[in-house]
């Protein structure tokens, strides 16, 4: 029994490979539902242009909003104030929404008997770690990990 590889968010052992949140396991791909692994960079979604377009859409509304605020501070009009307490929350959500999509971070896209997963790398990750990681997930498990990222050569 070989002893796990844990490297940022990423645990690897015989069972299957895990993201792991604060410790706690958060996303499991059991091994034997496995059938590749690469190695890529880019938005840390599972479905990004889908968070992107809700960002989008959620943003804009708020910024609809706002402008009927804007509109009303020049007429005489009266509004309810609760009215006023929905576009910053909505601004946030929608921003992060947008933020969230369009970041860049290394992942393992894992492709399954049905469908594939992403596991994240979270925190501190280099390409040297990385290097590290797929190398000892090669020897340990041996399970192959193609790279598709910039700069992380395949073991």
């Amino acid at each position: 029994m070989a002893d796990p590889i844990v490297y940022a968010s990423v645990r690897v052992d015989e069972k299957g490979i895990m993201e792991l949140d604060h410790g706690r396991r958060s996303v499991f791909v059991p091994r034997e539902n496995v059938r590749s692994i690469e190695l890529k960079q880019g938005s840390p979604a599972e479905r990004p242009m889908v968070q992107l377009v809700l960002g989008m859409i959620i943003f804009g509304g708020a910024l609809y909003w706002l402008s009927g605020v804007v509109a009303w501070w020049n007429t005489p009009w009266a509004i309810n104030y609760r009215f006023l307490i929905v576009p910053p929350p909505m601004l946030l959500l929608g921003s992060w929404l947008i933020y969230a999509a369009l970041r860049k971070r290394y992942f393992l896209r894992i492709c399954l008997d049905r469908g594939e997963r992403k596991i994240v790398f979270r925190g501190d990750v280099d390409r040297d770690g990385l290097q590290e990681f797929m190398g000892a997930t090669k020897r340990r498990f041996e399970m192959e990990i193609i790279s598709r990222a910039d700069g992380v050569w395949n073991t």
